[in-house]
């Protein structure tokens, strides 16, 4: 579907078409709501979106213009909607960058590039970024980069700050600092560990071999055998934030075991694949918590049962997860890959390209861990004197 007359009016524009890419075609749109790339809700949920721009700049930024969404914070009705932008090869200004974890962004003609902040606002992406693909970072604000999975494309900072987890800008990416400083902190998500299982049973005592930072407990999900064999249990462990103290369920409907820790405190332990397990009335408190969640394959299937989108999940309404209605309002650990959720305790691998065109400083967060910088660092082309990077204890 290609849009050629110009788009106006006070409203946002949301993309939700699944059959094809939506390409924007006229420089000339001035709709002021901003435009959301895979909107969710009641009558808007689709599965994979493509938002493809047909010439550059026609996006409407700049005063009095909202920001640019790409996906949906979590889920609605059970699924989990992937949703990318394509700028094909174009360059695009938006005032503010906002997404959910399954967004890309990816130009499938090399050379596209996506300029955030001009207005001096925070953007806070967390999803990928592709080969060919460029992410410009303007204005006095922070572009949040903790929740994003960068292993391609290239992020010039040109200004301001940008916030990054260390193990999610990986080998493969580039990170350009051309003006801008860059903050390190802790990543958004979990870290995963794998082991073996007594049979459906994650098994407590087992040793475990760290596996990766995940945004998500993406073993939770899965339907796989291959990638979650027979007398195998995964494990996650973050931080979860909780804006304000409530009464919560959490359940358990997954396919074999499945076990959930708060604060150390087992709060739910089931290993029978055909039950569907919930826990109702635990008082949660405002505040930082640990989390601990596993997952346990005895033998045949694997994944989540009953309709629910991970094996584990929570209710802050403190429902029975048995109706559509609940199932749509329950969340996993967790659904945003955002600030409420991070991992810790591990060091902070920084093992992506960076390239010097001015002096900058690198600051490591108290939550962020030792750095490891195990990159290349060098300067973008030679100058005299060579720039600086000086790395700075939070």
């Amino acid at each position: 579907m290609q849009i050629d007359g110009p788009v106006t009016g006070l409203g946002l524009l949301g993309i939700n078409f699944e059959n094809g890419p939506v390409t924007l075609n006229n420089p000339a749109n001035d709709y002021a709501g901003g435009t959301v790339v895979g909107t969710n809700g009641p009558g808007a949920n689709p599965l994979n979106c493509v938002l493809r721009l047909g010439q550059s700049e026609v996006l409407p930024h700049g005063s009095g213009k909202a920001g640019l969404k790409i996906g949906s914070d979590s889920s609605h009705n059970n699924t989990l909607p992937s949703s990318t932008l394509d700028l094909s090869g174009k360059t695009e200004t938006v005032n503010t960058l906002a997404s959910g974890p399954r967004a890309a962004i990816t130009s499938s003609t090399a050379g596209g590039r996506l300029i955030v902040g001009a207005l001096d606002e925070d953007s806070d992406y967390r999803g990928t970024l592709a080969s060919g693909a460029t992410l410009e970072k303007q204005g006095a604000g922070t572009l949040r980069l903790a929740g994003a999975t960068l292993t391609a494309g290239t992020v010039d900072a040109k200004a301001g700050t940008v916030a990054v987890g260390g193990l999610n800008l990986a080998a493969g990416a580039t990170l350009l600092l051309n003006g801008a400083d860059v903050a390190l902190t802790a990543p958004s998500g979990l870290y995963e560990y794998r082991g073996a299982s007594a049979g459906n049973s994650p098994d407590l005592g087992a040793a475990l071999t760290y596996t990766g930072w995940q945004v998500w407990p993406a073993k939770g999900t899965t339907t796989s055998t291959a990638e979650f064999p027979n007398n195998t249990q995964f494990v996650y462990r973050g931080r979860w934030y909780v804006a304000e103290a409530g009464t919560y369920s959490f359940a358990k409907g997954f396919d074999d075991g499945g076990y959930l820790a708060i604060d150390g405190v087992t709060v739910l332990s089931n290993a029978v694949s055909a039950t569907r397990a919930v826990v109702n009335d635990v008082t949660v408190g405002a505040g930082w918590h640990t989390v601990e969640v596993r997952y346990a394959q005895g033998a045949g299937g694997v994944g989540p049962q009953f309709g629910f989108r991970n094996g584990i999940l929570f209710d802050a309404g403190n429902g029975g997860f048995t109706n559509a209605a609940e199932l749509a309002r329950a969340r996993m650990f967790t659904d945003d890959g955002g600030p409420n959720l991070v991992a810790y305790g591990r060091d902070s691998v920084l093992a992506a390209r960076v390239l010097l065109a001015q002096d900058a400083t690198l600051t490591v967060g108290a939550d962020a861990g030792t750095l490891v910088f195990a990159g290349n660092l060098t300067t973008n082309a030679a100058t005299v004197p060579e720039p600086v990077l000086t790395v700075e204890a939070g």
